[in-house]
């Protein structure tokens, strides 16, 4: 089991989701435009970002140079069914199986050209055990 976060991620009057998951010593992040209670089956527009370091699966608060002010909305566990984050290496599609408290399912991302990316989230009703 991997840890994982959602940030809130407000600039000015902007505010955007950043989903954290971790691969070693590093947290691969997307930024998602849509807020995570409207997650969906259908594809979702979302952005691969820079890697953040591990003190961002706890930090809260602004960020450095004016660049805004996050807030941990979402903390739990992820499963990598297919391994592909065992050795951090570039993917051009993830699934993983997500476990909180408010996120209860699968997450695909998929990457379209670059650093555009696709998501869909497929939630599931049952217990996800992990």
């Amino acid at each position: 089991m991997n840890d994982f976060v959602v940030q809130e991620h407000t600039i000015d009057d902007h505010t955007h989701w950043d989903l954290m998951v971790r691969c070693g010593e590093i947290l691969l992040t997307w930024q998602i435009e849509t807020h995570p209670t409207e997650w969906s089956e259908s594809e979702i527009n979302c952005k691969k970002i820079f890697d953040h370091r591990l003190k961002y699966l706890t930090y809260e608060g602004p960020i450095s140079e004016n660049r805004g002010f996050v807030r941990i909305v979402i903390r739990g566990q992820y499963f990598d069914p297919k391994g592909k984050l065992m050795s951090c290496l570039p993917f051009d599609e993830v699934e993983l199986v997500l476990k909180s408290e408010t996120l209860h399912g699968e997450i695909i991302l998929s990457s379209i050209e670059s650093d555009n990316w696709k998501m869909k989230y497929v939630k599931k009703d049952y217990p996800c055990t992990i």
